[in-house]
């Protein structure tokens, strides 16, 4: 979904009088900091996020709430809710690991989805656990707030991938800056509505549908 504009030529009179042609530089490919992760997701009415080992519930609601995830348009509707204390189709834990963060990239966060085996052979994400580590490995950064950083692990759990350009930078699924939270734009929300379903969304199958049109054919 990267973008591109092209800036045209346009006319600078010279001190002569006449005119000249000038060719402006190429602009700048805008980032896309909302893209889709490779994992599968599927169909649930809600996702429970909730605090485990050394998790405060209080981070967790941040996360979920409307300073994050929470301000989506279509929650329980056109993308599974999100609740915490709570019990829900899908069952995330968030989980603290003291220490430097073992993560080859060496970032504050991981998520890793569990996956359920539907009887037409598909797989559905059935929950999964967020890890967060208590500092980068290397740089020895602290990883708090932890609210920001389970912000974005619920992003993958939500369908988004890393967006590691600089240009997105402060953005949820991007880098974070140094003493600032990071936001969820309103792209991050479509992409989360295109990744789940929820059951008002599934069509089921007609059994008098016989695949054809007005005559069957």
């Amino acid at each position: 979904m990267s973008r591109s504009v092209l800036i045209g030529r346009f006319l600078l009179p010279s001190l002569l009088g006449s005119a000249i042609i000038v060719s402006g530089p190429p602009a700048a490919t805008a980032e896309d900091c909302s893209v889709r992760n490779s994992y599968t997701t599927g169909v649930a009415l809600g996702i429970a996020v909730n605090a485990g080992n050394g998790i405060s519930t209080s981070d967790v609601s941040t996360a979920i709430g409307s300073s994050y995830w929470g301000g989506c348009s279509g929650l329980g509707t056109g993308m599974p809710g999100l609740c915490t204390s709570c019990s829900a189709t899908v069952s995330v834990s968030a989980v603290f690991q003291a220490g430097e963060s073992t993560n080859q990239s060496g970032s504050c966060g991981r998520f890793t989805p569990t996956f359920t085996v539907q009887p037409d052979g598909t797989q559905r994400m059935s929950g999964g656990t967020i890890v967060i580590y208590e500092s980068e490995r290397g740089t020895g950064v602290d990883c708090e707030p932890y609210a920001d950083r389970i912000a974005h692990e619920i992003g993958h759990v939500l369908g988004l991938d890393d967006a590691s350009g600089a240009g997105c930078n402060g953005h949820i699924m991007g880098g974070r800056v140094q003493g600032q939270n990071r936001s969820v734009g309103a792209d991050d929300c479509q992409q989360a509505r295109d990744a789940w379903d929820t059951p008002s969304e599934v069509v089921p199958d007609d059994p008098n549908d016989d695949g054809g049109g007005p005559c069957g054919v």
